[in-house]
C-alpha cells in the first residue's frame, strides 16, 4: 500500500474518532455512549470486528443513531435478499494482516484478520 494512501486512511479514521468524541454532549462525555451498542459484528457471519474497526464502526453507529452494531458488505446484503437503500453511505472497514519476512525476501502471513 502506498504511503500516501495509508496516510489518507489514518487521517480519515482519526477525523472520524475526533468528530464522534466532539459530538458527545459535555455533560455526558464520561458515560461512554458506544458501550450500549455492544461490539460491532458482521451480521452475516456473526464474527466480531477487531482492532480499529471497533472504534470506526462504533463511531459510525453513533453518528447514524443505530441501536445495534451489525454490519454487512453490499454483497452480503444482496446474498441475504436485502438491498442497500438509495443514498446510504458506507462505513470504512480496515482489513489488516501481519507478515513475517523470511530469508530470500519471501513474505508469509503470520496472522490474518477476518
Amino acid at each position: 500500500m502506498a504511503k500516501d494512501t495509508r496516510q489518507k486512511i489514518q487521517n480519515a479514521v482519526r477525523d472520524q474518532i475526533v468528530d464522534a468524541l466532539r459530538s458527545i454532549p459535555t455533560d455526558q462525555v464520561w458515560k461512554l455512549p458506544w458501550r450500549k451498542l455492544g461490539r460491532p459484528m458482521n451480521a452475516s457471519t456473526g464474527k466480531s470486528y477487531s482492532g480499529m474497526n471497533i472504534l470506526t464502526l462504533s463511531a459510525r453507529s453513533l453518528e447514524l443513531g443505530v441501536e445495534r452494531g451489525g454490519w454487512l458488505t453490499y454483497k452480503q446484503a444482496r446474498a441475504c435478499g436485502g438491498q442497500v437503500r438509495k443514498g446510504e453511505k458506507s462505513a470504512r472497514g480496515i482489513f489488516y494482516r501481519s507478515w513475517t519476512r523470511n530469508r530470500g525476501n519471501v513474505v508469509t502471513p503470520r496472522y490474518q484478520a477476518t
